[in-house]
């Protein structure tokens, strides 16, 4: 297979490649602002259900003219800002963490790099791979979505969308993916053509 990446990304992962590796694919996550289901779903909810309590609210406030502003309705108002502006942190934290984040495929792993000074790489050897399942976004990307078999490493820096992903799932399993990919079928294919390669190689009739 031919090796997939432009020279910025190149130069991202090679520092993490073993000798001998040979990288298939490397690519990155969508960049920029980018809208999920959930954050479809929250947006609707809480226009519906928020929106028309800070209408009223301020109209409040603004009615008061002379009068003093009662405490509960600045008390509200001044926590529907804050709910808000931790709504739009959500967005700018999550361009930032897919700002710096590498996804690689080698002939043995599956790569996430990360970091400020991309030092860290999570990784899973296609051996450990239980499932592979790729769901497709309506903006034409693709997440791949990796399973794996218990292991010994500690958790580390998540490479993931959520604070907590990898999460355990059952004893010992954790959940990984490749977030937004463009050509995410193709990668899945390759992907699955890859480990399929190393469970042929590992079988006993193949050791030398």
């Amino acid at each position: 297979m031919n090796t997939i990446a432009d020279n910025a990304t190149y130069a991202a992962v090679k520092p993490h490649l073993r000798d001998g590796e040979l990288l298939l694919w490397a690519g990155r996550p969508k960049q920029g602002f980018a809208l999920r289901a959930r954050d479809i779903g929250a947006s609707v909810i809480g226009i519906l259900f928020v929106g028309p309590s800070m209408l009223r609210l301020a109209s409040e406030v603004l009615a008061a003219n002379d009068r003093a502003t009662p405490v509960w309705v600045a008390a509200l108002l001044l926590a529907g800002v804050v709910g808000l502006a931790r709504w739009i942190y959500g967005f700018v934290e999550d361009i930032r963490r897919r700002g710096a984040l590498w996804y690689a495929v080698t002939d043995a792993r599956v790569l996430f790099v990360t970091g400020r000074e991309l030092t860290y790489a999570e990784q899973l050897g296609l051996n450990e791979l239980d499932s592979i399942k790729l769901s497709r976004r309506f903006d034409g990307t693709g997440t791949i979505t990796f399973v794996s078999r218990p292991h010994w490493r500690r958790r580390q820096p998540s490479a993931s969308p959520e604070d907590d992903w990898p999460w355990r799932t059952k004893p010992g399993e954790r959940i990984y993916a490749f977030e937004m990919i463009a050509n995410s079928r193709a990668v899945e294919k390759l992907i699955l053509a890859a480990k399929e390669s190393v469970l042929k190689a590992s079988e006993p009739g193949l050791l030398s």
